[in-house]
């Protein structure tokens, strides 16, 4: 089962690897913006395990997402 679109849910790497899950970079190239996104993650829960949190409404502006000019965490196309 996946996020539903707009909304987030919070855990820790740590929480999930306590339940018995895993928590594996997993770089991904992000065709729209011709980059690697290298925050990407693999997440894989515990068998039962579940540390996310109710979801919530996303509140990051669409400007802060990867590939895009207020990505605050690295590549950003005005950089280029």
């Amino acid at each position: 089962m996946g996020v539903p679109h707009g909304t987030v849910q919070i855990t820790t790497a740590g929480e999930i690897v306590d339940g018995g899950g895993s928590v594996v970079a997993s770089p991904e190239f992000d065709d729209k913006v011709g980059q690697i996104n290298y925050q990407h993650v693999s997440v894989t829960l515990g068998d039962g395990s579940n540390p996310f949190g109710d979801p919530w409404q996303e509140g990051i502006p669409g400007s802060w997402r990867f590939g895009r000019s207020g990505y605050p965490y690295g590549w950003n196309p005005n950089d280029q």
